[in-house]
């Protein structure tokens, strides 16, 4: 069996896709499989991913029939390995490689030298944290601050792009599909905290901090995007604490 499968979910990466660095990656642990997931790109982005998967046994691209997000994108990646490729571990990764791919498969060993179900990065506080754009920051407290009070997690940062899970937890997590194609990270630790309670959540998940993270100022969030975040997060909330 495998030991980890990293889903990569991929939108118009065409000019952000270091594939050097993921072909070296699957040189070097042959023990993991890279799974792509191209979800409807309209650049170059499927025509650059085939090729590459072609020369490398251990990486596969899944199409997505249309772009439907990133909640969905990943929901087809796992749902692909659970199927065609088993693991004992599976995780998702953004594309843009912001995280490294090292930095990742070393979340992997801290979850399974621990013993955990999930294993997540964040963003260090103070001194030492991570730079990011101000209206990036503002956004992420904002989240911190909402997700504190109305959803009752104390979770400093739910929406960094690197996720480890147990075999267990993540067929558990990825069965069904996510209320929101933006937040679903936090439905992750809603999920965990309705069906194993609070007590699981708080030994059984564990977040790592990041030591370095590459910052692409080209991805931007318009205000469109903030309508949505705030239409999505209603419909979390609705259905976890109202329905």
């Amino acid at each position: 069996m495998l030991y980890l499968n990293i889903v990569i979910p991929c939108f118009n990466e065409e000019k952000r896709l270091d594939l050097d660095a993921f072909s070296v990656f699957t040189h070097q642990h042959p023990q993991v499989h890279l799974v792509f997931v191209d979800d409807g790109s309209t650049d170059s982005t499927n025509q650059k991913l085939h090729a590459f998967c072609k020369k490398h046994v251990r990486c596969q691209l899944v199409d997505s029939t249309k772009n439907a997000g990133k909640a969905s994108a990943v929901h087809l990646g796992m749902h692909w390995a659970f199927k065609k490729k088993p693991s004992k571990y599976y995780s998702f990764l953004d594309a843009d490689l912001s995280i490294s791919l090292e930095q990742h498969y070393a979340l992997c060993n801290n979850l399974e030298k621990n013993d955990l179900s999930l294993c997540y990065h964040t963003k260090r506080k103070g001194k030492q944290s991570i730079r990011n754009s101000i209206f990036r920051n503002l956004i992420s407290k904002a989240l911190f601050m909402l997700n504190s009070k109305l959803l009752k997690l104390n979770i400093a940062d739910t929406q960094c792009g690197s996720k480890v899970f147990s075999s267990d937890l993540a067929q558990f997590i990825f069965k069904e599909p996510f209320l929101s194609s933006w937040l679903f990270d936090i439905e992750i630790f809603l999920k965990i905290k309705a069906h194993f309670g609070l007590s699981f959540l708080n030994t059984q998940t564990r977040g790592v901090f990041l030591q370095k993270i590459k910052d692409h100022h080209n991805t931007k969030l318009h205000l469109s995007s903030m309508f949505k975040l705030g239409k999505d997060y209603l419909s979390i909330y609705y259905h976890y604490f109202l329905k």
